[in-house]
């Protein structure tokens, strides 16, 4: 029989061999021994009392008090008088040398990270308030694996979202929910390759590393395209909500829904950790892109998807980007600022909207110049 007890720090298990000739005391005190040697007992652990060990067990608990009188004086364990009996220090394993720990990052003044918001604004209490929420509202059965293609009650909540922001010619049965933008585009290019796709073009510069990895699981190749000030013709929204001082841009998807997939998701808006997406298809490619992420994870955490429903329906969603709109601007313009006072001469594109602005070095200047 197996015996498993809960009240040690670490888990013990112990099997006692009824049917063979080595004797169950025998057996006792060497399952110990190893438990003890291979740190699954550590030390300064509780052990039962001998009474406990025996009733558990079902031998006479004189054997068991002979087990720990052996194992005492093995110095495997140590029992004071009045106290409970523990696992000896000596005789645990000693753990092997450690390298010391890296040193942590120097603090900076700014962080020019690309593609990262500032974490520090993320909705905690929102959110917190969402999760909460649907914890308390769901019904048993969203506690269950839920539709690969995601929360009905989001897709439709995002369908609208879309249309009323981004001028997105959408519905709740075109909506795919996926893990954040990079699995999402790496659903589509899978999709697209079973329909014959084999290469697939990028803007160069960009983000090749990150495409070219996910081109190569999806089985295609990535192109680099380069580009100019214009770039080319493809959906970038990925950081949509952010536009300082002029209107917002219709979606690409709106003009010609049979044709464009628009990738989205809340890495900026709210905070990368919570690895939520959404994949905007055309009906020809929606059927293929829910079995893909059948496939890859079954589908996306359904409480997240009914939290993130939440906050768009109560205005929420919308208060928080307000107020992370108007810190992100006053941001930029104490960057315009700061570099019309200090580098006068480097002129700087790309301020209307996103996370992002490009600062024109001269000829033969390196950038990585501090």
């Amino acid at each position: 029989m197996a015996l498993e007890w809960s009240g040690l720090a670490s888990e013990a298990l112990l099997t006692l061999d009824r049917s063979g000739g080595v004797p169950l005391r025998a057996q006792l005190e060497d399952q110990f021994r190893r438990a003890i040697r291979s740190g699954r007992l550590a030390a300064g652990d509780r052990v039962p009392s001998s009474r406990a060990l025996a009733t558990a067990l079902g031998v006479p608990r004189g054997l068991a008090q002979e087990c720990y009188a052996q194992l005492l004086a093995e110095g495997y364990l140590v029992s004071r008088g009045g106290s409970v009996t523990r696992v000896a220090t000596a005789a645990v394993r000693s753990e092997p040398a450690r390298h010391a720990p890296p040193r942590a990052p120097l603090r900076l003044a700014a962080d020019f990270a690309s593609g990262v918001p500032d974490l520090a604004l993320a909705p905690r209490e929102d959110w917190a308030w969402a999760i909460r929420e649907a914890c308390r509202t769901a019904p048993n059965t969203d506690f269950n694996y839920g539709d690969p293609q995601g929360s009905p009650r989001l897709r439709e909540v995002l369908a609208g979202y879309l249309r009323r922001v981004r001028a997105a010619d959408t519905t709740a049965d075109q909506v795919i929910i996926c893990s954040g933008m990079f699995q999402g585009l790496g659903l589509v290019l899978r999709a697209l390759a079973g329909q014959g796709l084999t290469r697939v073009g990028f803007e160069d510069p960009g983000s090749p590393a990150s495409m070219t990895a996910t081109a190569a699981w999806a089985g295609v190749e990535a192109v680099p395209v380069p580009v100019d000030d214009q770039g080319v013709i493809v959906e970038d929204d990925y950081d949509a909500e952010f536009r300082y001082d002029r209107n917002p841009v219709g979606a690409l998807q709106g003009l010609a829904p049979d044709r464009v997939v628009a990738l989205g998701n809340v890495s900026k808006s709210l905070a990368p950790g919570l690895r939520l997406g959404w994949i905007a298809s055309p009906p020809r490619l929606t059927e293929n892109l829910t079995r893909a992420k059948q496939v890859a994870d079954c589908g996306s955490s359904g409480l997240d998807q009914l939290a993130l429903a939440l906050l768009i329906e109560t205005g929420r969603f919308d208060r928080h980007l307000r107020r992370v709109r108007a810190e992100y601007a006053a941001r930029r313009d104490i960057l315009i600022q700061a570099l019309a006072n200090h580098a006068p001469r480097i002129p700087l594109t790309g301020l209307a909207a996103g996370f992002h602005a490009v600062a024109h070095l001269p000829p033969g200047e390196p950038p990585n110049r501090t």
